[in-house]
């Protein structure tokens, strides 16, 4: 099953492999090996700042609305989240505006 998704301008995907593929103007793709799930809210600063950094880089994410689904929003609180936005990297994660964990995402995901 395709998932298309879209960032930054691009059109992309996560196949069964759970990979991100980019399609390239070569009809090659480009794929990382990296899922990033952001957890956002309206009217976030933060957020959208995070939001802005990811597409610079070309860095693949889906978004989480939390306003969306109370559960999702229940969820975080229980873990613990108590700023947005809320990042989720293959076992790494991060809440709050951070340049210097999105540039080791990118060193990571190059």
């Amino acid at each position: 099953m395709r998932q298309d998704t879209v960032c930054c301008g691009l059109d992309f995907y996560f196949r069964s492999d759970n990979v991100c593929h980019v399609p390239t103007t070569y009809g090659r793709e480009r794929t990382w090996n990296m899922n990033i799930t952001l957890y956002t809210k309206a009217n976030c600063p933060q957020c959208t700042a995070t939001k802005r950094q990811l597409d610079r880089r070309g860095l693949p994410y889906r978004t989480v609305d939390i306003t969306a689904d109370a559960r999702i929003s229940d969820r975080l609180r229980n873990e613990g989240w108590r700023q947005m936005p809320v990042i989720i990297a293959d076992g790494e994660s991060w809440s709050g505006y951070r340049p210097d964990k999105i540039h080791e995402l990118e060193a990571r995901c190059r």
